[in-house]
């Protein structure tokens, strides 16, 4: 995807073209709730139609030998649960654990209601961002599917998204 450059021609009413750059998003109408197995989760306060821009996964942007070293330490800490704050981009990641949006507690789900998509700004730089993938109705569980977060190094894990085509498996 694609963002428009700053010379766009639709300067009337402003380009909805430019989600990045305008910092257009709903942050304001999300909230973080804890969840009965699955930690920290986001839903929406409001409907969200179809095909909406929700916002960017932000974080710090890291190599992948950086990636596999904080994997391997952050496993080591890790008890119980599993939690997921890496995303792929291009030939790097970007890391939400310590420096990240609320978009971090986005979990996933086996029948999602979200998409992660790559979007490059106008001025070239490359981000994640998620859309919605249906019409979402306030209260509900913001999700998306973990495939699209590229953890080859995690085989599988107890999932508890609880969907009606959830397998209680997640098999990278």
């Amino acid at each position: 995807m694609l963002e428009c450059p700053k010379q766009c021609e639709a300067k009337s009413g402003g380009c909805k073209n430019r989600l990045i750059a305008n910092r257009l998003n709903m942050f304001k109408d999300l909230e973080i709730f804890y969840t009965q197995f699955r930690g920290y989760g986001l839903r929406t306060k409001v409907d969200i139609p179809k095909d909406t821009y929700i916002g960017e996964y932000c974080g710090e942007v890291i190599t992948e030998e950086e990636r596999q070293l904080r994997d391997k330490r952050n496993h080591k800490w890790r008890s119980r649960d599993i939690a997921f704050y890496t995303m792929a981009l291009e030939d790097y990641y970007v890391d939400a654990e310590l420096y990240g949006s609320i978009m971090r507690y986005i979990n996933h789900s086996c029948d999602p209601n979200c998409v992660t998509l790559k979007y490059t700004s106008s001025n070239s730089v490359l981000h994640v961002c998620l859309f919605s993938a249906k019409n979402i109705t306030a209260g509900e569980e913001l999700t998306f599917s973990y495939a699209s977060n590229h953890h080859d190094n995690i085989l599988s894990f107890k999932c508890f998204c609880g969907s009606s085509n959830c397998t209680g498996i997640y098999k990278a």
